[in-house]
């Protein structure tokens, strides 16, 4: 999963409950039908994103104009990005530590001596 879904965490179910709540204010009381319609819809978007909310919006009839699916295209895209450069910068930090440990493993493998002066 892309750095869960820009939720900052590794742990996937940390970053579904943080969608979830994002959907509602804590600080109301919500009914269970509420609370399950929040699950759901944070589902449709953890899973596919902003997009997967057009498809839902289609199945019970409503209607999406074009610069909302503009928008939530965008957001997806942003999202991508962000997360494509995340993964990069974690990539290069392993590949720079794997080359550290190459050279201090080639550093301590080498046993010549220091011969200054000696041609």
């Amino acid at each position: 999963m892309l750095l869960s879904y820009s939720g900052i965490t590794q742990n996937s179910n940390e970053c579904l409950n943080s969608i979830i709540w994002s959907i509602f204010s804590k600080t109301k009381n919500h009914g269970y039908r509420y609370i399950r319609g929040a699950a759901a819809l944070a589902c449709i978007y953890f899973n596919q994103g902003r997009s997967g909310l057009l498809e839902f919006f289609k199945d019970i009839d409503i209607d999406v104009n074009d610069e909302l699916i503009n928008t939530i295209l965008g957001k997806d895209q942003e999202c991508l990005q962000k997360s494509i450069v995340a993964t990069q910068k974690q990539n290069d930090i392993r590949e720079r530590k794997n080359q550290t440990r190459f050279e201090s493993t080639a550093a301590e493998a080498n046993t010549s001596e220091y011969g200054g002066g000696r041609h």
